[in-house]
């Protein structure tokens, strides 16, 4: 979240102290909520952070990118990216030496992600052609309470103290960008 709000206030968006509170607040929720901050059993070892520091800046880079398409491009900019990222993954997987998916109920899972993924691309693309950068990203970087709240409701997961304050955060910071008039 943190890439693509800063490089929304760099090229000049202007939110409202209150969804300026409500981004910071979402940043910190995001890593209260995924794990980052609080207390662990384990060490994580700094290739995986390294890894996923990696893999952040390249889903802000995703962001920054969809934000400077030109409208009037409609959404063409999902299809170039679909057709940039296949491949990419078809190469990591063969340098990987990960096998096909091959039993039914796994490739319709993965077919079935894949629709959602690009569902949350063509509202994310919507949203920041009518919204902020900083606004739409740090919103959007809130899918891990999501996913922490399905793991709880539906697999009966326990979440922690500081995932739990994470959640209480995101709600704060989607009350307060919500609230904002911009």
């Amino acid at each position: 979240a943190a890439l693509p709000v800063i490089v929304g206030l760099s090229l000049g968006e202007r939110p409202t102290v209150l969804a300026l509170v409500g981004i910071v607040i979402a940043v910190v929720a995001v890593a209260l909520v995924s794990g980052a901050i609080g207390q662990h059993q384990h060490n994580t070892p700094p290739r995986i952070v390294v890894l996923a520091i990696a893999v952040g800046a390249c889903f802000g880079l995703l962001y920054v990118a969809f934000d400077q398409t030109d409208p009037d491009s409609g959404m063409w900019p999902l299809v170039v990216a679909r057709f940039a990222s296949v491949p990419m993954l078809l190469i990591i997987g063969a340098a990987a030496r990960v096998r096909p998916v091959r039993d039914r109920s796994s490739l319709k899972l993965s077919v079935v992600s894949g629709v959602f993924d690009m569902g949350a691309n063509v509202l994310f693309l919507l949203a920041v052609r009518g919204g902020m950068l900083a606004i739409v990203s740090a919103v959007a970087a809130l899918y891990p309470a999501t996913t922490v709240a399905l793991a709880f409701g539906i697999d009966k997961e326990r979440i922690s103290k500081w995932q739990g304050i994470g959640m209480l955060a995101a709600t704060a910071a989607l009350v307060l960008v919500s609230v904002s008039r911009n």
